[in-house]
């Protein structure tokens, strides 16, 4: 996210991938999801297993952490849940779905009177070899101007080349590549000021942490290097996903 202080990036390539596990359980393992509102569409995440025959669910809304869900209930082939969710205050949101040849149908009701509709695919498995050999390094960022790179609002745009850096004076607009990659490797040097919070999403959806706050104001999910699983903006398939 961009509201901090000022934020520097020197980024340079490179590469990841997930697996998930797999179970004849048809609900289980990683679901790309999309909640269609009368206020708009965006998309959604859910992770399904059982511990000890329990059914567990992880879940990311329209935007902050994967968090787990409460009241789990797993009945054949519908599933409900309930979670809290961010909508510019936490919303209680329960969650409804039935999953049939390998897709999920189903609604979404929260407590401000919104009701969305679900569907859902199974999450790219991403089961491929690793690269035999690695390119040289080229870097996204050319040290003189924002080529290369376009915000995500032109109007709350605050980034900008100073002094061979890539920076963010205000709270306002994220920043995204125009280029985009499959496997990478990523190289990130960065100066973060005190109390500043940002990150860096790797295809707008998994965000390393970048954030000086007070010691202990977080917890270790959201300190300094975490990875939370998160999203921002609307996705394609992944190994098409522009960098941001």
């Amino acid at each position: 996210m961009a509201d901090m202080q000022s934020f520097c990036l020197v980024i340079l390539v490179a590469a990841a991938a997930l697996t998930p596990a797999q179970s004849s359980q048809p609900f289980a393992g990683r679901w790309d999801l999309t909640v269609t509102t009368p206020k708009g569409t965006y998309p959604s995440w859910m992770e399904f297993s059982e511990n000890g025959g329990s059914p567990q669910v992880r879940v990311v809304g329209r935007v902050a952490s994967v968090h787990p869900a409460t009241e789990v209930k797993l009945e054949g082939t519908h599933l409900a849940f309930s979670t809290m969710e961010w909508f510019e205050k936490e919303i209680p949101v329960t969650w409804e779905m039935t999953v049939a040849g390998g897709k999920i149908t189903g609604r979404q009701k929260r407590s401000d009177g919104v009701e969305g509709q679900l569907t859902g695919v199974p999450a790219p498995a991403l089961q491929r070899k690793a690269p035999a050999a690695w390119g040289k390094p080229e870097s996204l960022f050319n040290g003189k101007d924002l080529t290369g790179w376009q915000p995500f609002n032109t109007k709350e745009n605050h980034w900008k080349a100073e002094n061979g850096e890539l920076v963010n004076e205000a709270a306002g607009s994220n920043i995204r590549t125009t280029r985009k990659f499959e496997d990478f490797k990523l190289h990130i040097e960065y100066n973060c000021p005190p109390k500043g919070n940002s990150g860096v999403y790797l295809r707008g959806r998994y965000e390393v942490q970048v954030e000086y706050e007070p010691a202990d104001e977080n917890d270790k999910f959201h300190g300094m290097g975490s990875f939370p699983l998160q999203f921002r903006y609307r996705r394609g398939r992944e190994s098409g996903r522009p960098m941001t």
